[in-house]
């Protein structure tokens, strides 16, 4: 039997042992510099996580709960920054779990605040783009890569706040070499290609999105009317912190699971 737990306003970070649990996990799907997970804790502010009856961690969900600059005004926003399981925990729904939780307070906090939120990551993989497609409202890029005016703008910004730069006429969502360095393991990248086929799903290569190379894929979604399940718990909502600068630190990778 799986518990899930919540560790808030980056407490996570001073606790040693929790971190090399979580870069345990992560190291079973890439290939990744030491530094930029390190730089993941520093950026993210609350950490959803399930452990087993032992105690072990099965799968994780690091965010950000952050208000961003957008054309002049602050939008609130939930940077769902990294996430990773377990081999054994993959495509069972543990991170759908996580991430509907996440949703859940997402839903409290607007409903709070009479305000709307903006979630958005960025993905070199299909499985994320599903598990959004599946549990949040309005994804941007659709399935076909086109999006909206208004999902254009927000996505510009958070293009300068990364310290992306795009030529005029690129694609606004496609965000080449944000991740330089960070690969997937031979075995993720295989999974990943098997995803495609059987899906007949190949967005990413039609946008020219190289996971190799550092490529991302930008997308955008707003908090559901309904969870994907319902929620019984309720306690202490998050705060909302401002965003970095523009070039602070490169996004963190969502690495989702189908359900």
């Amino acid at each position: 039997m799986s518990r899930l737990e919540v560790v808030r306003d980056g407490a996570f970070r001073r606790d040693h042992g929790l971190k090399a649990a979580l870069a345990a996990v992560v190291a079973t799907s890439f290939i990744d510099e030491v530094g930029r997970l390190e730089r993941t804790f520093d950026r993210c502010d609350t950490l959803y996580l399930l452990r087993d009856g032992r105690g072990e961690v099965l799968c994780f969900f690091l965010v950000a709960w952050e208000n961003l600059p957008v054309e002049g005004r602050d939008v609130p926003t939930l940077d769902t920054g990294l996430t990773a399981a377990r081999p054994g925990q993959k495509n069972t729904g543990t991170f759908v779990k996580l991430l509907n939780y996440c949703i859940f307070e997402a839903q409290q906090w607007e409903q709070r605040h009479r305000q709307k939120l903006t979630i958005w990551g960025t993905t070199a993989t299909p499985s994320v783009f599903f598990v959004v497609r599946k549990v949040l409202a309005n994804m941007q890029p659709s399935a076909d890569g086109t999006f909206s005016e208004e999902a254009a703008r927000f996505a510009r910004a958070i293009g300068r706040r990364l310290g992306v730069s795009l030529p005029a006429g690129a694609h606004p969502f496609v965000f080449p070499r944000l991740a330089a360095g960070v690969r997937y393991s031979e075995e993720e990248r295989r999974r990943i290609a098997a995803v495609c086929r059987a899906k007949q799903f190949f967005l990413f290569d039609q946008l020219g999105v190289n996971e190799a190379r550092g490529d991302r894929l930008l997308f955008s979604a707003e908090v559901p009317a309904v969870l994907w399940r319902p929620v019984n718990r309720q306690g202490e909502l998050p705060k909302l912190t401002a965003g970095q600068s523009p070039g602070d630190t490169p996004a963190a990778e969502t690495e989702g699971r189908l359900p």
